[in-house]
């Protein structure tokens, strides 16, 4: 029942931070969907609503969402508090460090995909619009291109994170990945060249992350490896140095093995 009320709790201290977040973003709603907005607006001018109760909604929905960005990491903090309880030492010691570079690693994406990749998006879908035909893009579905491009550059930066999970489980290894790293850079500039316009430039600043994050996760794998190494070389060393107690009472349990033998 203790679990359960600490579960309780934590839900309770989760929901009423969400709600004044939520309440808080709502007052500032339409400065909000300026900022969001911007790197659309900034390239096109006819972004427009096409009901009537859309701004609200829009509005409401924005504040919720942003909310649920801001308190990620302290829903983080109250999940592992509850749960660490039930972790070893060297587990707590495993985790921490993931969760930190996890959520740190998914804004800094989200961050990139709304300020670098949205921007040109912008600007490929602008050149291919015609030049005769007026456009009118519906606000609501220029806040869903925001999120989907966020929300997907938030979680490919999460390559690191993959790549040091599976080298810990022992499917990829340092010298193997090492060895793609040309294969990496070409999809790296492929990328860069689908996702920007035709622009040397551009697509070099969108490459340079992509395959950034490839080199972070070769960096990590190699400090695991070392690290496990480490720990094999100071185990191999107390098997090495044993106590003399434990050679004394293997040695008396072999002895009457060999007087038997002399028999």
């Amino acid at each position: 029942m203790r679990y359960l009320e600490e579960l309780r709790l934590c839900l309770l201290r989760t929901a009423g931070i969400f709600i004044v977040c939520t309440i808080f973003a709502v007052f500032y709603s339409q400065t909000i969907l300026d900022i969001v907005l911007s790197p659309i607006s900034s390239e096109i001018n006819g972004l427009v609503f096409t009901n009537l109760m859309a701004p609200i909604i829009l509005q409401v929905k924005l504040s919720f969402l942003l909310s649920l960005l801001i308190i990620f990491p302290y829903l983080l903090i109250e999940v592992w508090w509850y749960v660490k309880t039930a972790l070893y030492h060297n587990e707590r010691k495993a985790i921490v460090p993931i969760l930190v570079m996890g959520a740190l690693l998914f804004y800094l994406g989200v961050l990139a995909g709304w300020k670098l990749l949205l921007p040109q998006m912008v600007m490929i879908s602008k050149n291919w619009m015609p030049a005769r035909i007026g456009v009118m893009i519906d606000v609501s579905g220029a806040i869903d291109l925001v999120l989907v491009v966020s929300l997907v550059s938030g979680l490919s930066f999460q390559v690191p994170l993959i790549m040091l999970l599976l080298g810990r489980l022992g499917v990829l290894k340092v010298a193997h990945v090492k060895g793609r790293r040309r294969e990496v850079l070409v999809l790296s500039l492929i990328l860069g060249m689908c996702l920007t316009p035709p622009d040397v430039f551009a697509q070099i600043i969108v490459a340079i992350p992509l395959y950034g994050l490839f080199e972070l996760g070769i960096l990590m794998m190699r400090s695991l490896e070392c690290a496990q190494i480490q720990e094999k070389k100071s185990q191999a060393q107390l098997d090495d140095h044993r106590p003399d107690e434990l050679q004394f009472f293997e040695g008396s349990y072999d002895r009457p093995h060999d007087e038997n033998r002399s028999q």
